[in-house]
């Protein structure tokens, strides 16, 4: 019997010790109806026993100058969150905010800048590794976005319907990070022969999905019920859609 790699699928240029100012009057519009999708992908990487074998680190090469990269304190961890894009929709303008805490870990890199963040070696207390974004969404601001490649993932992420976020001079089609998570891998998938098997640690109740290759190819299952897989690959784009995110 061996173990498999699995990603879990879910609902960093220079860096700077100056975090910026909230701004100065903050006023949410209640009558707002305001929708948020998040989505990104973990990767973990577990060996017999669902012992961690290794974690591959943020994407550094292909992040544009724009983006904040913060200081990789080194420490070893167990997954990776690897380009969260929170959308949001709204049918009028208004202000918002926006906190993202690490249960065990710390973020290496966000963008549109943030007011606040804690990149911090105490990275195992709960909270201590965060991001806060305040800002402003308009239905009807101008797509002034920094440029990039037109085949780069930027480009790729901007091509929604999304309300723009517009945080100090700055304006984006969604907010992003990527960070270090140290905590134990949730999922562990067994092969023995054509049948494989996923056993999830602990209350784990996110969609999840194995992706196995064969023959060359990318394969992707759901996790069906008793922990088995499906028994015909889907396309992951349904499977996010089915989830709730809109198919763009």
């Amino acid at each position: 019997m061996r173990t498999l790699a699995a990603l879990l699928a879910l609902p960093l240029l220079s860096f700077s010790d100056e975090q910026e100012k909230p701004a100065k009057s903050f006023a949410p519009d209640p009558t707002a109806r305001i929708v948020v999708h998040e989505w990104g992908v973990v990767t973990c990487a577990a060996g017999a026993r669902n012992q961690l074998v290794g974690a591959s680190g943020p994407a550094d090469e292909d992040l544009p100058a724009f983006v904040t990269r913060l200081t990789t304190l080194g420490q070893s961890y167990a997954m990776v969150a690897r380009q969260p894009i929170i959308y949001f929709y709204t049918d009028k303008p208004t202000d918002f905010s926006v906190q993202v805490r690490f249960p065990n870990g710390y973020p290496t890199c966000f963008d549109p800048p943030a007011q606040t963040w804690a990149n911090t070696a105490d990275y195992k207390t709960p909270g201590a590794g965060n991001i806060g974004w305040q800002g402003r969404l308009d239905p009807a601001a101008a797509p002034a976005f920094p440029e990039v490649a037109p085949d780069h993932w930027v480009a790729h992420c901007r091509s929604v319907d999304s309300t723009p976020v517009t945080i100090g001079s700055r304006r984006e089609k969604y907010l992003f990070y990527e960070g270090a998570v140290s905590i134990a891998c949730p999922v562990r998938l067994e092969l023995d022969g054509d049948s494989v098997r996923a056993e999830f640690a602990g209350t784990w109740t996110a969609p999840s999905m194995a992706v196995r290759v064969k023959d060359g190819r990318a394969e992707t299952y759901p996790v069906a019920g008793a922990g088995r897989l499906a028994p015909e690959p889907v396309a992951v784009e349904s499977m996010l859609a089915k989830a709730g995110l809109y198919e763009k």
